[in-house]
This record gives C-alpha cells, structure tokens and sequence, in this order.
C-alpha cells in the first residue's frame, strides 16, 4: 500500500523534521502545483470580496500548510504528544451540556484538526464517538479508524446513524459530527457565509425529536502549532419541535456557529472541496 509506504519514510524522521517535509512537500505539491486551488480562490473571492488578491493567496497557501500539520499530528505522534499540545477553553460549557445527561451532538466542521477530538476528549475522560462516512479506498479508511479509536472513541457509520447516536447518547457521550458536509439533493438548502448550499437533517432532527443538546466545538491552531479545544454554548432550541421549519431553524443555528469561527480564522477551514455544489439541485427549473 502506497500510503504505508509514505508514512514509513516519514516514520523514520524526528516528528519536527517529517513534519517540516510535509509543510514543503503539501506547498510545492499542492499550493504551487494548484492541486484545487483554483476552487478556493473562486470561493474565496465570492465569500470575503472585500480582501486583496494577496490576502487571499495568504489565506490558501496556509490551508495547505494546516492540511499538512493536520496530517502529521494524525500520523507521526502519539496521542500523548498531542493531548500535551492541546488545551481546552470553556470546559465549564461541555460540563452545563453533559450536566443533562442526554449525551451531546457535538458540531464542528472541516475546520482546524477535526480529527482530534477522537483521541482529546477520551483523555480528558469523557467518551466519544464519531458520526463518519466511509471513504473509498478502504485500506486508508482502517488505518485512519484504528487512529480514531485507539483510545476507545467509536465510530458511528453514517447510514445508519441514530441507532448508534441514540446508543452513545445513553451513556452521556459526546458524538462528534461535520455539519459542512454536501448532502446534494437528499438535503434542504439554507445559507452558509452568505451563500445557499444543501445541508443534512439528519443532526437537527435527532436533536428536536430526542431533546438532545447542541454543542459547537472546534479545534483551532495557535500560531506555534499548538492546539486550542473551544467549546461554545449550547444551541438554544427553546420552543423548537420537530417540523420541517424548526429543522431549519437548527441548520441556520449551527451554520452560524462555524461561520463565526471561519470568519474569525480563515485559513483554518478546507477551502478545497465546494461546500456550495449541492444548491444547484434546487434551482428553479428554467
């Protein structure tokens, strides 16, 4: 396997010199070469029109730099060397959701090291699982799950979610789920920075009809590469009941939460799949 192979290569390096190579490797490969650039400056442009075309290539080329310190603290370094570089901000908000012992929907997107809370939040003794989407090179997907579930975090395939949800939920767990995913014409559109995309129910639905707390939660990166777990608030969803307005509703709620920390830290979320494709199966008919 191709991707064995490359990992072993890096393995033999000291993390901070693999990881150096990467940061080249993921420049020169992917922000000069122009591997999906041309997406991200397209909907760069449209989503902050305001900032100057340098701005933007600044903005790009440290996405790429993200996705590769991303894939070295997946990779390289132990759970423990990472968890030693993170730090949790507003504890006391996942205590107030996990206090309703209902388990929490915990929400983030492609945004930061999405893929650390799997390892995080079962070091700081809680439990988690993940809602996940099985890729298509299937040796790649069970090497990256046996990474996700070394520290007995589970993974929730994604057709067929709510049993596994419901499962975790008893038991007071976070589940960990990407709300920026496409969903085509299976979903329902609603704004996303300012633009219409298709957007899952599935999240908005469990949470109305089994009362089930909202938490935004989001990885950030520090400029020194360290790691800042940010809790926010609970969604309010007082009053709300399982409707398709209330539905939506809850999808704006959540887009909102990873608009603000997108506006706030721009280069930290994947500008390189188009979040906005899946809204042209709702245009009117010509």
């Amino acid at each position: 396997m191709l991707f064995r192979a490359v990992l072993g290569f890096f393995q033999l390096f000291p993390y901070q010199t693999s990881k150096a190579m990467l940061i080249r490797l993921f420049d020169l490969v992917g922000y000069r070469l122009g591997i999906r650039r041309s997406l991200a400056e397209k909907q760069l442009k449209e989503i902050f029109p305001d900032k100057s075309p340098a701005e933007l290539q600044a903005i790009i080329r440290n996405v790429y730099r993200h996705m590769a310190v991303n894939a070295a603290e997946s990779y390289l370094i132990s759970d423990e060397q990472l968890f030693a570089q993170t730090t949790f901000e507003h504890v006391d908000y996942a205590e107030e959701a996990l206090a309703l012992k209902k388990g929490v929907l915990l929400i983030t997107g492609h945004f930061g090291n999405w893929e650390s809370p799997f390892r995080m939040l079962p070091m700081e003794g809680w439990g988690v699982a993940a809602i996940t989407k099985k890729q298509r090179n299937t040796l790649f997907d069970a090497y990256t799950n046996t990474i996700r579930e070394r520290q007995n975090g589970t993974i929730i395939d994604m057709k067929n979610a709510l049993r596994g949800v419901l499962e975790h939920c008893r038991h007071n767990d976070f589940i960990g789920i990407l709300i920026d995913q496409d969903a085509g014409k299976r979903g329902v559109l609603a704004d996303f920075l300012g633009k219409p995309c298709s957007n899952w129910t599935g999240t908005a639905k469990i949470a109305l009809r089994y009362q089930i707390p909202i938490q935004p939660g989001f990885v950030v990166r520090n400029p020194d590469d360290t790691l800042t777990f940010q809790f926010d608030r609970m969604l309010d969803l007082t009053g709300l009941k399982d409707t398709p307005e209330d539905i939506l509703t809850v999808i704006t709620l959540m887009n909102e939460a990873l608009e603000r920390k997108i506006r706030q830290y721009p280069d930290q979320w994947f500008w390189l799949h188009n979040r906005w494709k899946g809204a042209r199966h709702f245009a009117a008919p010509e």
